[in-house]
């Protein structure tokens, strides 16, 4: 007969193996030792040669055998879906990539890289997407669900921006905010300046030269001007003049001096933890994330074996185990003598002791340096009971189905 006990917390990490690309999950081997009892039969002599000359007697010996098993955790780049650490044998961990900045309006594909929802695209930052509206916004600024708002000095009629020229042009259509171009035979009563690119939210004033409306600063080309906002808009961009428009999947904060801040928006309630962008919460410190991600848990550091953390950095044990410093040990009714309490109400005997009771071990005459033991076998001769007292300092042997004290 083979008895197995394992030894806790000693994990001997082997070969170490990606085994996913797409997934981000990596496997590893991990060996756990283990203790085995291993029966044997052993000849000793006879202590009484009426019975017999020699018998065979079972013993017992421990040996560390190895239990091999697969581990998997996440690779460089990915992060665990719910709590850290390996996982044995278990091919059902969840990676997922991360990327260094938030993804704005896109979606972390894989390690540092953003992908475009749909409906957007990427601009000059790579974690930033931009709406995209077909056909293409002119005289007007793109926002999310294929929307263009005219700029300022433009109007909506159907699905065009067409330009205001706010006196009208006789003979004539308006070209530009506030600037006339005449129809044919005609020409225009007044001197203006000609700019060989359109003034985009400004007006032509000089050979070359735009003059931003209210509202509007110069931008990077000398012909276009790019709506003001006073207070930097966070989170969202201006697309007005102090105006600003939240990043899709945030809101905008309501109150004097808010406007321009934007929050992420989280479909449920983060509790324990705050939302730090769209539908994702960051936990709190001492709590954790849950395997479904939906809520934020208290946090154990150590692990609660045998019981569950209810708090952070706090246990609560199980039926049949009590707390000491925060991890949860068995509890035996009473003190276990010449043994450990190893389970519940149950105590394992040390070295050169046998189990004589639920909470007691007594030594084996071979560890009491006693020149007097006693001890009552049953001989497999006559099946009669003998009893032995013995004076000499002989060694002590254990016979099958032998009581013995000393």
């Amino acid at each position: 007969m083979i008895y197995y006990w394992v030894l806790p917390f000693i994990l001997c990490i082997t070969g170490v193996a990606a085994i996913s690309s797409s997934n981000g999950v990596c496997k590893t081997e991990i060996k756990v030792p283990r203790i085995e009892k291993v029966t044997y039969t052993e000849k000793k002599r006879c202590a009484s040669y009426e019975s017999c000359w020699y018998r065979n007697v079972k013993k017992t010996k421990s040996q560390v055998a190895f239990d091999t098993h697969n581990s998997y955790y996440c690779c460089p780049g990915y992060k665990k879906k719910g709590p850290t650490g390996l996982e044995l044998n278990t091919t059902a961990i969840s990676c997922e990539p991360v990327c260094s900045d938030p993804c704005v309006n896109g979606k972390c594909s894989s390690p540092g890289k953003c992908d475009c929802l749909p409906g957007f695209r990427k601009t000059k930052s790579d974690h930033i997407c931009e709406p995209v509206c077909e056909p293409a916004c002119i005289n007007a600024e793109c926002e999310p669900g294929n929307k263009c708002t005219c700029h300022i000095g433009y109007e909506k009629v159907g699905d065009k921006c067409n330009p205001i020229c706010s006196d009208g042009c006789v003979d004539g259509y308006c070209l530009k905010p506030e600037i006339c171009a005449c129809n044919a035979s005609y020409i225009l009563s007044l001197n203006e300046p000609v700019c060989k690119r359109d003034c985009e939210n400004g007006k032509c004033v000089a050979p070359n030269r735009c003059e931003c409306f209210e509202g509007h600063v110069e931008g990077e080309d000398w012909n276009l001007c790019k709506p003001y906002c006073p207070e930097p808009c966070e989170n969202p961009w201006c697309t007005a003049p102090n105006v600003c428009t939240c990043f899709e999947g945030y809101d905008q904060l309501v109150g004097e001096n808010r406007s321009h801040q934007c929050v992420p928006r989280c479909s449920t309630e983060c509790l324990n933890g705050e939302c730090i962008a769209p539908d994702e919460c960051g936990c709190n410190q001492g709590f954790e994330m849950d395997l479904d991600e939906q809520q934020c848990v208290p946090l154990c550091s150590n692990g609660c074996d045998n019981g569950i953390c209810v708090a952070t950095e706090k246990c609560s044990c199980n039926k049949g185990y009590r707390n000491s410093n925060e991890s949860c040990i068995p509890h035996c009714d009473h003190p276990c003598v010449n043994g450990d309490c190893t389970a519940p109400n149950e105590c394992t005997c040390n070295n050169g002791t046998l189990k004589a009771s639920t909470y007691h071990c007594l030594l084996t005459c071979a560890n009491t340096r006693q020149d007097r033991c006693f001890h009552e076998s049953l001989v497999p001769m006559t099946s009669s009971l003998i009893q032995h007292s013995d004076t000499s300092e002989m060694p002590y042997i254990d016979f099958i189905g032998t009581t013995s004290l000393c």
